[in-house]
């Protein structure tokens, strides 16, 4: 049965090629590397108010132009170079009720009401509340998609993350088909875009991320999230630091630098992030905000541990020499986190709750997302300084038996505590995905250091266990990212 004309892309209308239809674009440009130009409707229904007294109104229609009108952004949104500085509010709607054929820029609505804080809603891009928390790149997402031309892959990418929104939600707790193809779809068109791709751009840039995103959502193994923060690193290093000083472009970098730290000291590999231009000329139109400047000092620790691997590989003269030098710049670190919590110690209000111990309150999010990122970076410190001593050690092999220090042990404990406290801060349903999002890797990491250093006291493990529940409830399956 042949496919109705309605249903055929412009791309194969044009070239008068057979059509599936398939949405956002029909397999053959998906296979044919054609950009798949969408589908056009003759009719789009509105809905219309009831008349008064009972008396009956037709549905009102307009053609295409007239919906594309009611869907444009305002002129100030339209460059996608340059920042309106205006709310995300025109672009706030709840999820389609036929995901299905709705706009990217309704998808686009729901990440940014389900992602942002809800005190980011109202706030500029360019006010610096909206830049320290590092939810920039999607605060800019609808700019980036304001322009008349969106490329097919960001498309698919922004419908697939927005679909495991849906599916992550409390209402659905599996991955629908739909999303499988979705998610199909966008790994398709975005290999065929990097393809073609000569440099960095915007629209390439965002549909990475939000891949990379909802790779987390998924439950997938973690070598999905890191797959796409490779690429994105390896972007956005192929370019010079002076494109990312302004505008959207800006944005996305700062948006994004968090995410290529964490993926460094993952995979254990030195980041271009801790490069001097790196870090002074992408700042030198907005001054860095405290969580950039945090990034900024800690980008040192993926070359470390990467120096750390190498010095295995040495005899073991060499190996103590350098595994000294080593202990000494892990210090060093250490060091520079005392001082970054210093200037956050105002910020901190802690009082008791019943019979639960003590709970954090802090001034704002800020806060609470630097100190939990400064209590695991500290454990990571810690964890390496016990292997590099026990290297150090010029007794038989059975020094890599021995059991951990009382005092290092008591000290991962109580960081491990401390960030189980700030955690429960930030996963309160108001700071919406990027609570959870922002909560996974200081989670991961206390969660390795509580299993490698010996027993875990009750209240420790007690703590980990419920926000485990909680990330389990927004969508984040606990047994894939902890198992």
């Amino acid at each position: 049965m042949k496919t109705k004309r309605r249903t055929v892309c412009q791309t194969c209308r044009t070239r008068r090629l057979g059509c599936d239809g398939m949405r956002p674009a029909c397999s053959q440009c998906v296979f044919s590397g054609r950009e798949c130009d969408g589908y056009q409707l003759n009719l789009v229904f509105i809905q219309h108010t009831a008349a008064k007294r009972g008396k009956k109104r037709p549905h009102s229609c307009s053609t295409e132009s007239d919906e594309q009108a009611i869907m444009k952004p305002p002129e100030s949104c339209r460059n996608n170079r340059e920042l309106s500085g205006k709310d995300i509010s025109q672009y706030q709607h709840a999820f389609p009720q036929d995901p299905f054929s709705s706009t990217t820029i309704e998808f686009t609505s729901v990440i940014t009401n389900s992602f942002l804080p809800q005190y980011m809603h109202d706030v500029s891009i360019t006010d610096s509340s909206a830049i320290s928390v590092c939810a920039s790149w999607v605060k800019v997402l609808p700019e980036i998609v304001s322009g008349h031309q969106i490329p097919s892959f960001l498309r698919s990418a922004i419908k697939f993350f927005a679909l495991m929104i849906a599916d992550a939600g409390p209402s659905c707790r599996s991955i629908s088909y739909k999303s499988f193809e979705a998610y199909g779809t966008s790994l398709q068109q975005l290999k065929l875009a990097m393809l073609k791709s000569q440099s960095f751009s915007l629209e390439l840039g965002a549909a990475i991320l939000c891949l990379a995103i909802s790779e987390l959502t998924m439950g997938n193994s973690i070598e999905g999230f890191l797959s796409h923060a490779s690429g994105f690193s390896a972007l956005i290093e192929f370019c010079p630091p002076e494109w990312f000083t302004f505008n959207t472009f800006h944005f996305i970098y700062v948006g994004c630098r968090p995410i290529l730290l964490f993926k460094a000291i993952m995979q254990r590999r030195s980041t271009f992030l801790a490069q001097e231009e790196w870090v002074t000329k992408p700042f030198e139109a907005y001054p860095p905000a405290a969580m950039q400047q945090f990034i900024s000092e800690m980008a040192i620790l993926p070359a470390i541990l990467e120096e750390i691997d190498a010095s295995k590989h040495l005899d073991q003269d060499e190996a103590i020499i350098k595994s000294q030098e080593l202990d000494s710049n892990l210090q060093v670190v250490i060091d520079r986190l005392e001082i970054l919590k210093s200037r956050f110690a105002d910020d901190i209000l802690e009082r008791q709750v019943s019979n639960e111990g003590k709970s954090i309150f802090y001034a704002d999010l800020l806060a609470a997302n630097i100190l939990s990122h400064i209590r695991s970076f500290e454990i990571i410190c810690l964890m390496e300084r016990v292997q590099l001593k026990r290297r150090m050690s010029t007794e038989n092999h059975e020094s890599s038996c021995q059991p951990w220090p009382e005092s290092v042990r008591s000290r991962i404990h109580m960081l491990a505590t401390d960030v189980c406290r700030t955690l429960t801060y930030m996963l309160k349903d108001e700071m919406g995905l990027y609570g959870p999002v922002s909560a996974l890797f200081p989670l991961k990491i206390a969660n390795s250091a509580l299993r490698q250093c010996g027993p875990t006291p009750v209240e420790v493990n007690e703590r980990f266990q419920k926000l485990i529940a909680i990330l389990d409830r927004r969508g984040f399956p606990a047994e894939k990212h902890f198992s």
